[in-house]
């Protein structure tokens, strides 16, 4: 019985304090694609009737150290090179995360 209440009181405190909580998604559309090779670009995703993406005001992710997580939540968070760049038009990507309109300054 006091171990039960013991780990009902532990529960109690995790939930109060907000950890264990999933983080809001980001709005806007500023994503981060991962293409073929590993070419790693953030920028404004879109999408055409002809199953065309465009990632405008386009940024490339030379290198980050501190890890895929770590850069979904800030450039500098992840101690991330960047290349500015123009537009760029793609079919497949790997995957897409969406991250906050403000990642490069983070």
């Amino acid at each position: 019985r006091e171990r039960r209440e013991r780990r009902e009181r532990s529960t109690r405190r995790v939930r109060d304090t907000g950890k264990g909580a999933r983080a809001e998604k980001p709005s806007g559309n500023r994503n981060i694609v991962v293409l073929d090779r590993g070419w790693t670009f953030c920028g404004l995703l879109s999408k055409d009737a002809n199953d065309t993406y465009t990632l405008a005001d386009c940024t490339n992710i030379r290198k980050y150290k501190n890890g895929f997580g770590e850069l979904t939540k800030g450039a500098k968070r992840a101690d991330a090179t960047l290349d500015d760049g123009e537009a760029i038009c793609f079919k497949d990507p790997i995957f897409v995360v969406p991250v906050a309109d403000n990642w490069r300054d983070v």
